[in-house]
């Protein structure tokens, strides 16, 4: 299992504040991933993610939870990828789980909507 480190677009400023009306988008590097079967490695899968953060207020302590979202995130697609992994990825169950770790570890929903920027699965 390999995860990367984690990166954030910066907010737009504007006269020295963060313009509320920009997009305040959390750029996660990619999640690499060895996907096992029965204990043998089977293919490895990568998924890239981002976080729109929809209360703009809330910006800064998102950024401050990232190390937490994206453990949450790998132990999400792990638990996954360890029952799927002969199939085709279904990224709908998996955005939905991953929306579950987000709402969970930033305390509510609607703070931050998980996006999936890509994601690849080799055999």
């Amino acid at each position: 299992l390999t995860v990367t480190g984690v990166q954030t677009c910066a907010l737009p400023i504007s006269h020295g504040k963060v313009d509320p009306k920009a997009p305040a988008i959390i750029k996660l590097d990619a999640l690499n991933l060895t996907v096992f079967d029965r204990g043998t490695a089977r293919g490895r899968f990568t998924l890239e993610l981002r976080l729109d953060v929809i209360q703009k207020t809330a910006a800064a302590r998102v950024e401050s939870l990232k190390p937490r979202l994206q453990d949450g995130y790998v132990a999400a697609i792990n638990e996954y990828t360890s029952r799927a992994a002969d199939r085709v990825p279904d990224l709908d169950y998996l955005l939905e789980q991953l929306q579950k770790v987000t709402d969970q570890v930033l305390g509510k929903p609607d703070i931050a909507k998980v996006l999936v920027h890509s994601a690849v699965r080799i055999l």
